[in-house]
């Protein structure tokens, strides 16, 4: 059981098992052709996505400063994924988003209040728990 202001490791395993049901779910919406990653967190997510549903191409979008706007990468096509490790408040995608609005938003695992950003993913995890990812551990 998760305490108040509990961290809980994700494991490696779990991540693999989790893209997978992901990617389950977003092939029965559609066909997905590109991915844009969300640094750095949906890095590692994208790239398993991208080898579960045959997707060639992966975007890293470029935000240096993530007090101003990202700079556009001209995705404007059908078929792309925004992708993301956590959607948490939804600050990041609520920036991004009115860029790429024909874009479906997938991330792993989702808290209460950013929930409503992500149109899809796998796991909801409360608001006040850290999730702590294999990638952001040393080693």
């Amino acid at each position: 059981m998760l305490t108040h202001n509990a961290r809980l490791a994700i494991g490696w395993q779990e991540i693999q098992e989790d893209a997978k049901r992901l990617a389950d779910q977003l092939s029965a919406i559609g066909q997905w052709r590109r991915i844009l990653a969300i640094p750095r967190g949906g890095l590692i997510p994208a790239t398993l996505l991208a080898h579960h549903l045959n997707i060639q191409e992966i975007d890293l979008l470029k935000w240096p400063d993530r007090t101003h706007r990202p700079e556009p990468i001209g995705l404007t096509e059908d078929g792309l994924l925004i992708v993301d490790e956590l959607v948490d408040t939804g600050k990041t995608i609520k920036m991004i988003k009115p860029y790429y609005s024909r874009a479906h938003v997938a991330t792993l695992y989702a808290k209460p209040i950013g929930r409503p950003m992500a149109d899809s993913f796998v796991k909801e995890f409360p608001q006040d728990v850290w999730l702590d990812f294999p990638w952001e551990r040393s080693p």
